[in-house]
């Protein structure tokens, strides 16, 4: 299993938007691209590949999304203005480079998988269902 933007309850992408959101702090996100999962979401759809004796290589992730939109949909989920949320150019002081695009392919798992692993929706509302 291949699989990118894993977050949950630890630090992530996702919970450091929703912190700074909810103490009414401006959140600036680039434009780049991912495929975020929620933990609880890879552990169903691994499991299922299991039970299916799916073998080879499968990537599961999210949707592709860029970080700036996926902070405007948690703000959105949890109903905070979206006017904290900016478009960064580029954003100093990060520990690891990333590439503009880390997104996966994972039209191979959603034809094989029969539930809703990979939407923004389902993994942001996983992520409010632990808030």
């Amino acid at each position: 299993v291949r699989t990118s933007g894993v977050f949950g309850h630890k630090i992530n992408f996702p919970r450091f938007v929703y912190e700074r959101l909810k103490n009414n702090q401006d959140v600036y996100a680039l434009d780049g691209f991912y495929s975020p999962i929620h933990t609880a979401n890879l552990a169903k759809a691994i499991k299922k590949t299991i039970e299916m004796k799916i073998t080879g290589i499968i990537n599961i992730a999210g949707s592709r999304i860029s970080r700036y939109e996926l902070a405007r949909v948690i703000a959105e989920r949890f109903s905070i203005s979206t006017e904290l949320v900016h478009r960064a150019e580029s954003l100093s002081g990060l520990v690891a480079r990333r590439p503009f695009d880390s997104s996966l392919n994972i039209d191979y798992a959603k034809g094989i998988l029969d539930f809703d692993f990979y939407s923004t929706d389902s993994n942001v509302e996983a992520f409010a269902s632990t808030m």
